[in-house]
């Protein structure tokens, strides 16, 4: 799904001012340095830009005024992201008065996108005030988006809004512990429908990412119920993805499955005592401590697996010692 924006012919006063929030939207994130600068100018111009979309007449185009609130809207998402947490009110509010103005049947796919970035931005709101209902209400917009759309007419964002209501299911498991094991199950199956549209064989970097968020959800739902067979799934799952992500071609992507592997290994080792789990978990972790002790940004990261690696070699250390 893409963000679009229509203008209005003639083109009124104050449309500059949407233009450039949208602009500013799209390019904090890629911009190179420091950041501050671009994002309290966007401030700024977020204020124009709100009071244009207020003043655009009725006779304006439906669609010209959902593309032009939409924009906005992720013009106060973006600068969410990016530390001004006032605009979630705003980003809420704007995205709304977009859903308000459309409807699925008349428009699916400008409807389906809004939806996502309500999801998104009840999302954000949920993790700032770790607020389950906020985040229940975004698993909802996604799953209002998986009902709607047809797999058949509309697939990949089909299979995009299953993946998002898989991973904020995935968020829900960790909120509500208690409830974890269903949130889990059903972010499991989430992923399972979004894999029958992103093939392996036609797209395979998207299908390597989908397929590691469901490893992980298989491992952490091997702490629940049959956790031996669940993690050894998991240990399947990963070990597929590596054929994709090769840590010649894409170092951090095979760090990061590399990981998961070396835990999921492990957790069955616990559980199985099994020397070959071990010695597979060692040599993930190894290999993804390379990787990250030489990525920007990753040191912390190679830290942490450097303690799990520890704790693995112990247990080798404890069944050498025992035979």
């Amino acid at each position: 799904m893409a963000d679009t924006l229509d203008l209005p012919v003639p083109i009124p006063d104050g449309v500059g001012d949407i233009v450039r929030a949208a602009t500013m939207a799209a390019l904090l994130p890629v911009t190179s340095g420091s950041k501050k600068e671009l994002a309290d100018r966007m401030s700024e111009v977020m204020v124009g830009a709100q009071k244009a979309i207020e003043d655009l007449a009725k006779s304006v185009p439906l669609d010209t005024r959902v593309t032009a609130l939409n924009v906005v809207g992720n013009a106060f998402a973006t600068a969410v992201r990016f530390g001004n947490k006032r605009a979630l009110k705003g980003a809420v509010k704007i995205y709304e008065a977009a859903d308000a103005l459309i409807e699925a049947k008349q428009s699916p796919l400008m409807w389906a996108l809004i939806q996502t970035h309500l999801g998104a931005i009840l999302e954000a709101d949920a993790r700032l005030r770790k607020d389950p209902l906020a985040l229940e209400a975004a698993i909802a917009r996604y799953k209002g988006v998986t009902d709607s759309l047809g797999r058949d007419e509309h697939g990949y964002d089909w299979a995009l809004a299953h993946v998002r209501r898989a991973m904020a299911l995935y968020k829900m498991a960790t909120m509500i512990p208690e409830k974890s094991t269903e949130h889990l199950k059903a972010a499991a199956s989430a992923f399972e429908e979004s894999l029958t549209v992103y093939d392996k064989a036609q797209m395979p970097l998207r299908w390597a990412e989908v397929m590691n968020h469901y490893g992980v959800v298989q491992m952490a739902l091997g702490g629940h119920g049959n956790a031996e067979a669940i993690l050894q799934q998991s240990i399947s799952t990963f070990r597929k993805v590596l054929e994709i992500r090769r840590r010649n071609v894409t170092p951090l992507l095979w760090a990061q499955t590399s990981n998961n592997l070396g835990a999921a290994c492990f957790a069955l080792a616990k559980r199985t005592n099994e020397d070959y789990l071990l010695q597979e978990a060692a040599a993930c972790f190894q290999g993804a401590i390379q990787i990250f002790r030489q990525s920007r940004g990753q040191k912390k990261r190679a830290k942490v697996i450097a303690q799990n690696l520890l704790r693995v070699e112990q247990m080798l250390n404890e069944d050498e010692d025992a035979a």
